[in-house]
């Protein structure tokens, strides 16, 4: 592993498959409890790489789309103050012991300084993944997520942070 940076480049309306396959892979490795809407993904995927209401950073490689994360600025329902938040901060199992993760969240704090935004950075998971252990070293950890699937019988709380 080479300590350089990856050039991670605003992803194009030639991307977008890549990522939906990107984003694919991160909704089955998270478990997540929400089913997928490819329609609804590929909406969002299209805002990003049209940069309308956010913008997509990708790692490109040999195959295609190697990493990837949505930055879309939001606000709180607390304040009218945006702030840019990630949809998504995944990268593909494969290139893990890269320095992609380094890349993606320096390209994120680039474009959280460019347009003069705090910067939030959510994983939803298990608190052992390895985005979260990375996240924590690398920003500051605030709060946690908990969950309870109304939709299920009987009583259930998971936390993640």
């Amino acid at each position: 592993m080479t300590d350089a940076l990856p050039v991670v480049n605003l992803a194009v309306h030639g991307d977008e498959e890549d990522i939906l396959d990107l984003l694919r892979a991160r909704h089955l490795e998270h478990g997540s409890p929400c089913r997928w809407d490819d329609d609804r993904v590929r909406i969002n995927v299209r805002l990003g790489t049209a940069q309308q209401s956010g913008v997509i950073g990708v790692v490109r490689g040999e195959r295609g789309v190697e990493a990837s994360v949505g930055l879309f600025p939001c606000t709180e329902w607390y304040s009218w103050e945006p702030i840019l938040h990630d949809r998504w901060f995944f990268v593909h199992p494969h290139f893990r012991q890269s320095n992609h993760a380094k890349g993606l969240l320096a390209f994120s704090k680039q474009i959280a300084k460019g347009l003069g935004l705090q910067l939030r950075l959510t994983e939803i998971g298990d608190p052992a993944n390895g985005l979260i252990r990375f996240l924590s070293r690398h920003s500051v950890p605030i709060g946690g997520m908990f969950v309870y699937d109304g939709r299920q019988k009987g009583e259930q709380l998971a936390a993640a942070s």
